[in-house]
């Protein structure tokens, strides 16, 4: 049998079971489909002697009230937490015949059509209003990263990028579409370069890097334009009719400058040969001289300092500039807050600071988290450790710190169930408002 879902009529409180390659969302739903007013959240399930559960449930149901209050700028969330809880008993139960110890499940909240009014000869909407329609629990099978990202680590970019809504988790991540173009860009120069030049691939990417970083803004969109316009080319006619597109100072990079068909044939094959070696994750950071690093584009970040102190970054306070409702804010991470957890409840040494791109260089080790990135294989738990940040390579040093946390990450998942409960502050204090406003 496949893997079941659940759908939940937000309006009549009705949920239907699904197989899990039939979740559709609707193009009726225009908020959803043509707005991007929807927003989600990204979880795993366990398996213990407790029962059989999803991960941080708690921290899960807060991070849709603050996804809530922000996108809708509504108090009243249509679920309660006791309600959302028994909606994913039951789409664990409909999945009770899994083998499978870890299950991934994407719980999105679809918003419907658009607000209107009526009158005698037609009826009038600017595209926008309305509220949520829908709750989609989707299962699917937990897909492991593979375990050279534990043990060699990431290659990250950096670049300067707030996310709009930052408190919340919409299902839009323009952000990351624009660091994909930066590094699919920078990949494919270095590996025409390398194909040009007799060069490791190392020294490959720091050209591309660095002729990168010396254009102007405009010239770095022909140059990554042109860059991905590479892998269109199916003939050797195609070079020069395509890069006569752009201007000559483009065409005349050394990446460029004597590229011929051979190098574009290659790619395809020196991309699987090279993949490890190359650009991974784009990182989001302010825009000051020494800029304050926010998060990854589908991931959150740890450090470890020199102390052997874990750093957690801010929710908010990541900036130099006047205080508003998202300069210098962060998405709280499910899976910060529960090493944040891990840390208090073993008295492991933690601090909640900001980080500086300048800071980088002198940490033991900087981590990706995200419920995706954690290794749950064979019960060892593990983070992906980034091992050159731009252009500069990092230490992943030995720390006892990570050990333990490892170490009490792993308790954590043995003992887990809707009775332990993480630290939900915003949920909290909210609610405690609406009490008082009654």
């Amino acid at each position: 049998m496949g893997l079941k879902s659940l759908v939940i009529d937000l309006k009549t409180q009705t949920a239907n079971i699904v197989a899990t390659e039939s979740v559709t969302v609707s193009y009726h739903h225009s908020l959803t489909i043509f707005r991007g007013q929807s927003f989600f959240t990204s979880s795993f399930t366990i398996k213990n002697n407790q029962g059989h559960f999803v991960t941080c449930l708690d921290k899960h149901y807060e991070r849709f009230i603050r996804s809530y209050h922000r996108m809708f700028e509504r108090s009243i969330f249509p679920l309660s937490y006791e309600q959302f809880k028994d909606y994913v008993d039951q789409l664990l139960a409909a999945n009770k015949d899994s083998k499978q110890q870890n299950l991934h499940c994407i719980m999105s909240c679809v918003a419907g059509k658009s607000q209107s009014q009526s009158f005698e000869d037609g009826r009038y909407s600017n595209g926008f209003g309305g509220d949520l329609v829908e709750l989609v629990m989707v299962i699917n099978e937990f897909e492991p990263k593979p375990s050279w990202c534990y043990e060699k680590g990431l290659n990250v970019l950096t670049m300067p990028y707030q996310r709009p809504l930052a408190t919340a988790k919409p299902s839009h991540y323009l952000g990351g579409v624009q660091g994909q173009h930066i590094i699919d860009a920078l990949n494919t120069a270095a590996l025409l370069f390398k194909t040009q030049h007799t060069c490791s691939i190392e020294q490959a990417l720091d050209v591309s890097y660095k002729s990168y970083q010396a254009l102007n803004e405009f010239d770095q969109y022909s140059y990554r334009r042109l860059c991905h316009d590479c892998w269109a080319m199916t003939q050797a006619s195609d070079i020069q009719k395509i890069k006569s597109l752009y201007p000559k100072d483009i065409q005349n990079l050394p990446v460029f400058e004597s590229l011929g068909y051979d190098e574009v044939k290659q790619l395809n094959k020196q991309y699987d040969a090279y993949f490890k070696q190359l650009w991974h994750e784009v990182i989001f950071v302010s825009e000051d001289e020494n800029p304050y690093l926010y998060e990854g584009s589908t991931f959150s970040l740890l450090g470890i300092d020199k102390d052997d102190t874990c750093v957690f970054i801010p929710l908010h306070g990541n900036n130099s500039k006047a205080d508003d409702l998202n300069t210098g804010y962060v998405l709280e991470s499910t899976t910060i807050a529960m090493l944040q957890h891990v840390a208090k409840q073993n008295q492991i040494s933690h601090r909640v600071s900001s980080l500086r791109y300048e800071d980088v260089s002198q940490l033991k080790a900087l981590y990706c988290v995200s419920t995706t990135r954690l290794s749950l294989q064979d019960n060892v738990y593990q983070l992906q450790p980034c091992r050159r940040f731009d252009n500069e390579s990092l230490t992943i040093a030995p720390s006892k710190t990570y050990d333990d946390l490892m170490q009490g990450v792993h308790a954590f998942m043995d003992s887990y169930s809707y009775n332990m409960n993480l630290e939900t502050p915003y949920l909290i204090a909210k609610s405690d408002t609406l009490k008082a406003s009654r």
